[in-house]
């Protein structure tokens, strides 16, 4: 039997697209079907993706592109996150040459060697290098080579908060925003990975079923060929029938021979895709079961369409890079925006000699205009929304292809349903011939020559309805593919 242009391409497409991380066994370093699948077993479509998903190196490549941008993610996080600096310091202190006239206890501290012994804890949230808001606690005690020691301890308590940079309250956040939906594009890309793998693994799987069925359909053709031929030569041998008529069913036998081997190359060849997509060495022989048959979705042309537009992983990418773009010219705008913010502080003294307590606080307030990068800033906001706009025409640009191809799909799915009964017709029409001309053979109103031709009218009609039962299975799987489902 001669395969459809389609299953034809398929095959081609299955067997060419591997050269993108879909190598053949002996190539990989990692798991391999090889082992999954023994010569001569059947394996169904359920361990056929499977054994897929566990050899393919684009899936493995996917997942170490996931959990980079999951430490990628990480990282920015604690970049813009919480950070905790404990500090400690000691500062040894002596003057040198003519001491002045000591008044008072930190004078004579000063006219003399000081060690000062300082601890701190700074906690910040935002970038360490420009946090939104920063806390810190110093403490210090010093202790001075007088006669009687002289000591004394501060306590140094100061708060920052940035108010305004382009956001109320710091545009830090925006940072791990954009990092999340990284790495939420990661996800989706990974799912699209896998999706496409499984999607290919079934095109391949119901040809290779197909192509088996063809085999399977030849031989019977082949044993009817066979039995018209020794009929036909039955009844030349014994003068009632003429040697073009042996002829005939000496050419339908060969021709249903060529057709059978024509079919058995199918197989090899459909399992050729197969055996790369899935990891097993090409020459593993091996069949397939029948797989179920793919179920035409019920729903209205517009709730097809509608739902591709909502389950679509690469529509989904395409608007998270689009989020991602708007809170970049956010971000970026925010750089070349007024930076206001305040402190506070507060420092508390304890002079141990003089047995007194003191203290001061301070609170201020800084704007800080960035004019010299105005241009710059300018230059990136305007790139980041140009960025924006390029996600917004391929959104659309892909809407539109969605909402077309599934319209395409559906409507080849309706053809190819009535092709399939029409066969069906065709195939009982011819049935119904080839036993109404055999009685009229019998009866001696037809020739011998009438039964060779329904002979294989019926083997011409039962090709032609496996060929429309493959081209609708295959048909229904690309809707769904198109769908996202």
């Amino acid at each position: 039997m001669r395969f459809s242009s389609l299953v034809c391409v398929i095959l081609f497409a299955a067997a060419g697209g591997l050269a993108f991380g879909q190598q053949s066994t002996t190539a990989r370093s990692g798991n391999t079907g090889s082992d999954a699948i023994s010569p001569g077993s059947t394996i169904t479509l359920d361990q056929a993706i499977k054994i897929a998903l566990d050899s393919s190196l684009s899936n493995e490549l996917s997942t170490i592109n996931l959990d980079i941008a999951k430490a990628t993610n990480a990282i920015t996080h604690g970049q813009n996150g919480i950070s905790l600096t404990p500090s400690a310091t000691y500062t040894h202190t002596a003057p040198y040459g003519t001491a002045s006239q000591a008044t008072s206890s930190s004078s004579l501290a000063a006219n003399n060697p000081v060690d000062n012994f300082g601890a701190g804890l700074k906690a910040t949230l935002g970038s360490p290098s420009s946090p939104t808001t920063s806390l810190s606690i110093q403490g210090n005690h010093e202790v001075a080579s007088t006669n009687p020691v002289y000591q004394v301890t501060q306590l140094t308590a100061t708060l920052a908060q940035t108010i305004w940079d382009g956001y109320l309250g710091g545009a830090g956040w925006l940072s791990n925003n954009i990092a999340d939906i990284a790495l939420e594009q990661k996800l989706l890309a990974r799912q699209s990975d896998r999706n496409s793998l499984i999607y290919q693994v079934r095109q391949a799987y119901y040809a290779l079923a197909s192509s088996q069925d063809s085999v399977a359909l030849s031989k019977q053709i082949i044993v009817q060929s066979d039995r018209d031929y020794q009929q036909t030569k039955t009844l030349y041998d014994a003068g009632q029938d003429t040697a073009v008529d042996l002829m005939q069913a000496d050419v339908n036998r060969q021709t249903a021979e060529l057709n059978l081997a024509d079919a058995e190359n199918g197989v090899t060849n459909a399992r050729r895709a197969l055996s790369s997509l899935i990891g097993v060495p090409l020459a593993t022989p091996y069949s397939v079961q029948s797989p179920p048959p793919a179920s035409v979705p019920s729903q209205p042309v517009n709730e097809l369409v509608n739902s591709a537009l909502e389950h679509r992983l690469d529509l989904q990418q395409l608007v998270l890079g689009r989020q991602a773009a708007t809170l970049t010219t956010d971000l970026t705008s925010a750089g070349g925006s007024p930076v206001v913010s305040a402190s506070a502080g507060v420092t508390y003294s304890h002079d141990w000699n003089a047995k007194t307590d003191s203290g001061t606080w301070n609170a201020g307030v800084q704007v800080s205009v960035p004019l010299s990068i105005s241009g710059t800033i300018a230059a990136q906001v305007r790139q980041a929304k140009l960025q924006e706009q390029s996600y917004q025409v391929q959104i659309s640009q892909l809407q539109q292809s969605i909402a077309q191809n599934v319209q395409q799909d559906y409507d080849s799915v309706a053809s190819l349903e009535k092709h399939v009964k029409l066969a069906q017709q065709s195939l009982d029409l011819a049935q119904k011939q080839y036993q109404l001309v055999q009685i009229q053979f019998r009866q001696g109103t037809k020739a011998q020559l009438d039964v060779l031709t329904d002979s294989v009218a019926v083997g011409q009609a039962a090709t032609a309805l496996e060929t429309a039962k493959t081209n609708l299975q295959l048909a229904i799987l690309k809707l769904k593919n198109d769908m996202g489902d």
